[in-house]
């Protein structure tokens, strides 16, 4: 994007953990989820190739711990968002290292990098039909209150070789199919109620094929025909099954969104591949590939934030983000474009009436539009907020209650808190009394939440709530 004239809003806040659940599709009922159980291939496996490969597959020298990234992967993310204590893999089970999974807090993984949505893969890798299979032949069943995560396909296209539209349709058909197959096995022998279902992302953004117009073209192509055909399947399921709830999960989107305005994102590099480019498991910072194909850690990170917001948060038009202490949050723009998120330190503002409890983290958000005019963006809560909380705005060197800012001045500026205390409107006028930057078309201040500091509190802390008075 072009910016021309702009409005920088920085925001801090805190974020309460707990979910605020809602649905992205099916009935409207908010689940509560015990367990997590994932099915999938190296965008998911989190360790069960590396078991099987005694450590060597893959490269520990080039992939963190058995993962084919740079840290952790989007489901054991997820599970920690989740509150969930215990994990187990699924060759764990196979190699009986563990009898049985003990459900009940448990994250359990499936995923095995290179799998295929069918059969017949040898181990280290067991493909995705498999995986189900493997769970039906031991005769476990999903347990009640647990979300099952679907994400697969990109490998039945990473190992085909298509010169046609013809075959392109045939591997897409096939795929297809397996998805469904699998999702009935899970459903009606297995017990699962809720799934999340992935699409596949742009594989043409990928270093292995962005290189080139064709290969940018060709990759996307691929993957919008899959997704095309992928939600009327789901669509003809979820019709067929219910009592089961689907929660589509757009990874063509949320990477789409990452690659057009990365800076909201917090990356700096959207092409390149962080282990090609000398980088190191703690220097890929800004990069959302590590290698050619697969995301880094960071890049899981906000995998993690939107499958947590769209199945926990469910609001509507939000970019959902990983605080940098590991909790999630969505960002609404009501008039503007956000184009950059950074965290920023708290210790960087005056401490004198700094809020105390700021665990959570700074927001910087950047937003552009035309100078003169009036910020306004959503920031939306994975909990509601207590009553006596609430939000503040540092402004020359001192705290301002928000809150009160927006009363005085009939809403034209300051935070505004919803009714249910889960979605904070914050307003800012480009050069108005709240805004400390001269330049016309920006605003740059700290707005968030926290606890009032009391007069003999000396320690630095990282989030901003505060008691009204």
């Amino acid at each position: 994007m072009k910016r021309v004239l702009g409005i920088l809003i920085l925001c801090s806040l805190m974020f309460l953990s707990g979910p605020a659940l809602a649905e992205v599709m099916g009935p409207v009922a908010p689940p509560q989820f015990d367990n997590l159980l994932v099915f999938g291939d190296s965008l998911s496996d989190s360790g069960n190739v590396f078991t099987f490969a005694q450590g060597q597959a893959p490269d520990p020298q080039m992939y963190w711990q058995g993962r084919w990234s740079n840290g952790p992967v989007w489901s054991e993310n997820l599970a920690g968002l989740m509150g969930l204590d215990d994990d187990l893999l699924l060759s764990q089970l196979m190699v009986g290292a563990v009898a049985e999974p003990t459900f009940g807090s448990l994250f359990l993984n499936s995923s095995f990098g290179g799998a295929e949505t069918g059969t017949g893969a040898e181990l280290p890798v067991v493909d995705f039909l498999d995986q189900v299979a493997d769970w039906m032949d031991a005769g476990t069943m999903v347990p009640a209150n647990s979300l099952v995560t679907v994400w697969i396909g990109a490998n039945d296209f990473l190992g085909a070789t298509i010169t046609t539209e013809q075959e392109m349709a045939a591997v897409i058909g096939a795929a297809i199919t397996n998805i469904v197959t699998g999702l009935t096995q899970l459903t009606d022998v297995l017990g699962a109620t809720d799934i999340a279902l992935f699409d596949l992302p742009d594989l043409g953004a990928t270093p292995l094929n962005n290189g080139t117009p064709e290969g940018r073209a060709q990759g996307r192509a691929l993957s919008q025909a899959f997704n095309a055909n992928l939600i009327p399947a789901v669509q003809a399921f979820d019709a067929a099954h219910p009592n089961v709830t689907i929660y589509y999960i757009s990874a063509f989107g949320m990477f789409d969104d990452a690659l057009e305005t990365p800076g909201k994102y917090g990356f700096t590099n959207a092409t390149d591949a962080a282990l090609l480019s000398g980088k190191t498991f703690d220097t890929a910072d800004g990069y959302i590939f590590w290698d050619s194909i697969h995301p880094t850690a960071q890049t899981h990170e906000l995998m993690a934030a939107r499958v947590y917001g769209d199945i926990f948060i469910g609001a509507a038009n939000a970019s959902y983000l990983m605080t940098n202490t590991g909790l999630t949050l969505g960002i609404v723009p009501v008039t503007g474009d956000i184009v950059n998120v950074e965290f920023m330190n708290p210790a960087d503002t005056a401490e004198a009436g700094r809020p105390i409890s700021m665990d959570y983290g700074l927001l910087d958000v950047d937003l552009t539009l035309a100078a003169g005019t009036t910020a306004v963006f959503q920031v939306v809560l994975p909990q509601a907020l207590p009553a006596d909380y609430s939000f503040y705005k540092y402004i020359n060197g001192q705290w301002v209650d928000f809150v009160e800012v927006s009363r005085s001045t009939g809403g034209l500026q300051g935070a505004q808190i919803s009714v249910d205390r889960k979605t904070v409107t914050i307003t800012i006028e480009d050069n108005g009394a709240y805004d400390a930057d001269p330049d016309l078309g920006e605003v740059s201040d700290p707005v968030g939440s926290g606890q009032p500091r009391p007069a003999e509190y000396e320690s630095d802390s990282s989030c901003f709530i505060n008691t009204l008075r």
